[in-house]
Formats: C-alpha cells, structure tokens, sequence
C-alpha cells in the first residue's frame, strides 16, 4: 500500500509543474530504495508503484484542469511554493551529505546549467507560440 500512495504521489509530481519526482522520492526517504528496485527490476517494489502512478494521474489530471480553469493564479503560486520547499529538500540534503568545496563549486555549476537549460527552453516555447 505504501509503495502505491508513493506512485501516486509520483504521479502528482509528473502532472503538477515545478515538483521534483526526485525531490519527492528524497523527502519520503525512498529514492536509494526506487533507484535500487528499477535497477535490480524489483517487481515487488516497481508493480505498486506503477498501480499508483496509473491511479494518480488519471485522478490528478482532472483535479489539475480544475484548479487551471477556475483558481489560475492561486494555483500558480501553490506550485511556486511547491518549487521552493523541492530546493530547500534538495539543500537539505546535501548539507546532511557533507559536500567538500569541489562538490559545492560543481553544484553552483550544474545550478546555472540548469536555470539557463530552463530559460532557454522558456524562450523556445515562446518562439513556436507556446
């Protein structure tokens, strides 16, 4: 049951812009199990999962269209929020890691990496009239 709620909040994740399946995975302390039960095709673990997944994104897609059709902006900013608590898991994490100063700089790297594969994409979703 519990590796079911975890797809369907995986699920979640996938439908609703700016939450992290890793993050996710990372704040229910199920990211080393899920990583491991794919790699080593853990049916036990991948089958539940795949059940929740199947069951949260049929549930949530409807749920997810009615808050874009009728709450826009607060829905907006719930998920701005949801982005910003995914971050301060994701920090958390490597602060409970203990990162030398070459982790710390490669982050910074891969950070701006990101921001910039992100606006770039922004950019091209504009560009084809998205």
């Amino acid at each position: 049951v519990m590796y079911c709620i975890c797809g369907i909040l995986l699920a979640i994740s996938k439908i609703v812009p700016g939450i992290s399946g890793a993050s996710l995975l990372i704040a229910l302390g199920l990211f080393d199990l899920t990583i491991s039960s794919i790699a080593h095709l853990d049916f036990y673990f991948i089958i539940p999962v795949g059940i929740g997944l199947v069951i949260g994104v049929l549930g949530f897609a409807k749920i997810m269209n009615h808050c874009l059709k009728n709450y826009r902006t607060q829905t907006y900013f719930v998920v701005m929020g949801l982005t910003i608590g995914s971050l301060l898991i994701i920090i958390q994490e490597l602060v409970l890691l203990g990162p030398d100063v070459w982790d710390v700089v490669t982050a910074i790297v891969a950070a701006i990496a990101g921001v910039a594969v992100s606006y770039g994409f922004n950019l091209y979703g504009k560009r084809i009239g998205h």
